[in-house]
């Protein structure tokens, strides 16, 4: 039943409705607190350093943002685009150096493995010139032992040296299998670049999650082989689920920032500017907020801030939440509000009648429009109830009806 319009009911209903409808979208998408949760995480300070590595890193001023790039040695850093973050050639690490003839025999299996320790058995069965089998010692020949020594000293220079290698070559291997995972559910998966981590000891759970957060575009070149994560077009996001969850953080300080952030285009990657703006967010989440150059050890009763770039994966943003967010703060601020959005709360403003002409619609006529106000042209025959939907059409935009049984 329609009641009569008045500005402060329709504002009621319409606020109760993107509540409703913002409680519903976390109650099917809850917020991701920490870090933990996803299923793919890729610290920058874990990337190995290695020339088929090249990857781009946040400096100090950005006015030095040309050299926070490492590039490969065996290419030049101008072949990049500015929007490369990270590529990954497949490394080709040199084996493990064979033992000598002395201990071939003695080792347990998994010793070309590099994170492995080469061990020996205790003792083994050797067989006589007389063909018995006796039990040997490893130590009780000399010369094995000084033979295992030099060699284990060998591996060891080995693995040092390989280690960056061997480490490319496994992030090259996970990079493979994320690429295969994200291309089966290109519409749900995506990469992400984080940073500004959030690092807050709640009583309700702790937070670990970064604030700042642009999207990222995995490539693959086989010819090469390499892989490469590129900046996308989206702008960067200031994760503000993250804050609608806490009520100690007001919404009115969490709008403010987003439009700073907007109005600025601070980047994870960028320097003094985007530390700068992080440092005043978490003096305005709390009074003893603090802001790290480097992510924060132990988790505190107040927010703090630090710096530590990552990749990681995620369920794709579709933007609704910020969408609801933006529409609250909308109905908050503006006086008037959208006719459809009344009409949808039951709250109908009937304009007022035309005197020049009628709007009448008779019931005994399959075509009316030669009575109506307007010019329906339809290309069947219409009873008088379709004749009204059109007018209504035409008049309101829409038909608001009810079921009958």
């Amino acid at each position: 039943m329609d009641v009569a319009l008045t500005p402060e009911i329709g504002r009621q209903r319409v606020k109760q409705l993107f509540r409703f409808l913002h409680a519903l979208h976390q109650v099917r998408n809850p917020v991701v607190r920490s870090l933990k949760e996803y299923p793919f995480r890729l610290w920058f300070h874990e990337i190995p350093e290695h020339p088929c590595v090249y990857i781009a890193r946040h400096n100090s001023s950005d006015s030095e943002a040309e050299d926070s790039i490492e590039a490969p040695a065996t290419e030049n850093a101008s072949h990049f685009s500015d929007d490369l973050v990270l590529r990954v050639q497949r490394s080709d690490p040199k084996p493990a150096p064979a033992p000598p003839d002395e201990i071939a025999g003695w080792l347990l299996p998994g010793w070309e493995a590099i994170d492995a320790e080469a061990q020996t058995h205790p003792r083994r069965s050797q067989q006589t010139s007389d063909g018995e089998y006796v039990e040997t010692l490893f130590e009780e020949n000399p010369q094995r032992v000084l033979a295992c020594a030099a060699w284990q000293q060998q591996r060891g220079l080995w693995q040092e040296a390989e280690r960056p290698a061997y480490d490319t070559l496994c992030l090259f291997e996970k990079l493979y299998e994320i690429y295969g995972t994200i291309q089966r559910d290109a519409e749900k998966l995506e990469l992400a670049l984080g940073d500004g981590i959030l690092n807050w000891g709640c009583p309700d759970g702790n937070v670990l999650h970064p604030v700042l957060i642009q999207r990222l575009q995995l490539d693959f070149s086989p010819e090469v082989p390499a892989f490469s994560l590129r900046l996308t077009d989206h702008s960067t996001e200031l994760y503000t689920a993250l804050f609608q969850i806490m009520p100690d953080v007001d919404g009115n300080v969490v709008a403010a920032v987003r439009s700073e952030l907007e109005a600025g285009g601070f980047s994870p990657l960028g320097g003094d500017d985007t530390a700068g703006f992080l440092r005043a967010l978490v003096a305005r989440l709390s009074a003893r907020g603090e802001f790290h150059d480097t992510l924060p050890d132990n988790f505190m009763p107040y927010p703090q801030i630090g710096r530590a770039p990552l990749i990681f994966m995620r369920n794709r943003v579709t933007g609704y939440a910020t969408a609801l967010d933006a529409i609250q703060t909308h109905l908050d601020t503006d006086s008037e509000l959208p006719n459809s959005l009344l009409r949808i709360m039951g709250i109908v403003e009937e304009p007022a009648p035309d005197e020049d002409s009628g709007s009448s619609t008779p019931d005994d006529l399959p075509n009316a429009s030669t009575h109506s106000p307007f010019d329906i042209l339809l290309s069947k025959p219409a009873n008088s109830e379709q004749m009204q939907i059109a007018e209504r059409l035409e008049q309101h935009g829409c038909v608001l009806g009810t079921l009958k049984d």
